[in-house]
């Protein structure tokens, strides 16, 4: 049996057998494995150029030893017949190290250190190549379209997420917190449960435990006095709603995809239906000949406007003259929660 997402059965060990029945399309995995064997996928560009910061991060350290890609490996560690998916690892033993590589194409950070997946393949990895307690092992999580540093690496890359152990202690204490929760998610009455996990969990849409959260906010009634909350109340009460919006929003977007499949499938959802909106209104001829008609109207149909600052440092002005006239306005003002990672970033800005 192939482990996956074993992330989500720490907090939710009943999701294990809720997803099992709704398996995702691992998209963004299957383009990466296909540019690290050398392949040139047919995909879109941005796919790709992602893919190719994996694999410059995997040559820069790969040096002379050999890169295996996508191995099915056993991990003895959580119980016969277990296995989990690598997608690259390399050994170097001449150093006592080797390095396991992730891949993920999503906007939100993944914390290496936090992450069941991770730790389950640095095992497996560890008990394939033979590696003794005085090895050491670096996992490396690729995210390129997540700039948010990792707490394990606060120099470098910050798309790249690194998490250098010790085999003797720190992996197998990890190692050891996911055996419990692969117990726990085994058993026929593993429980539900709803929390972070459910921004990223396949079985969202069918979910008892997502449900009455979302019943439960939307059922919530309260009298006609007023509450005026202190601020550390306030504080506590903030980090709260913002983490329902969360749970409510992923609720929605996975009925959302369910109701839409089953309408496209020629069912029917009383009281919706599909709609395609108006796109923007654009001409179908050249823009000379549009110029061109425009003014057989009388009426000037072309501008002659100053390129943005954006525009102009692409069109090669040099960076520093557009800085010295240009300005960029102040934005949106939003209410942002203080973490310790944005603190650091304010300190190390300062």
């Amino acid at each position: 049996m192939i482990l996956r997402d074993l992330h989500r059965i720490r907090q939710c060990p009943g999701s294990r057998a809720l997803a099992s029945e709704h398996p995702r399309y691992r998209e963004a995995w299957e383009v990466a494995r296909d540019v690290l064997i050398g392949l040139s996928p047919s995909r879109e560009q941005e796919q790709l150029d992602g893919a190719a910061v994996l694999r410059e991060h995997v040559q820069e350290r790969l040096g002379a030893d050999v890169l295996h890609v996508t191995s099915v490996l056993p991990i003895d560690a959580l119980g016969e017949g277990c296995e989990v998916e690598v997608l690259a690892y390399a050994v170097h033993p001449s150093r006592r190290v080797f390095e396991v590589w992730f891949y993920d194409y999503g906007h939100r950070l993944i914390e290496v250190y936090e992450n069941g997946d991770v730790a389950a393949a640095c095992e497996a990895v560890r008990e394939h190549v033979g590696a003794d307690d005085t090895w050491w092992v670096s996992a490396h999580v690729v995210q390129p379209r997540c700039y948010m540093r990792s707490a394990t690496t606060p120099l470098g890359d910050s798309r790249v997420k690194t998490w250098s152990i010790d085999c003797r202690s720190t992996l197998p204490d990890a190692v050891g917190r996911i055996a419990r929760a692969h117990q726990n998610a085994a058993s026929p009455s593993a429980p539900t449960v709803s929390g972070p996990a459910c921004t990223s969990c396949p079985a969202a849409g069918q979910c008892e435990a997502l449900m009455r959260a979302c019943e439960n906010a939307i059922e919530m009634t309260g009298g006609n006095v007023a509450v005026v909350l202190p601020p550390q109340q306030l504080a506590f009460q903030l980090r709260n709603l913002h983490a329902a919006q969360k749970r409510v929003a992923a609720r929605l977007v996975a009925l959302e995809a369910v109701a839409a499949r089953e309408i496209r499938q020629g069912g029917s959802v009383p009281g919706w239906t599909i709609e395609t909106g108006s796109g923007r209104e654009a001409w179908v001829i050249p823009a000379q000949d549009v110029i061109a008609a425009g003014a057989m109207c009388g009426v000037k149909l072309s501008k002659d406007a100053a390129l943005t600052p954006n525009q102009a440092r692409a069109a090669g002005m040099p960076a520093e003259l557009v800085a010295a006239i240009s300005q960029r306005e102040a934005g949106k003002q939003s209410l942002t929660e203080v973490t310790e990672t944005a603190t650091k970033r304010t300190l190390r800005n300062d």
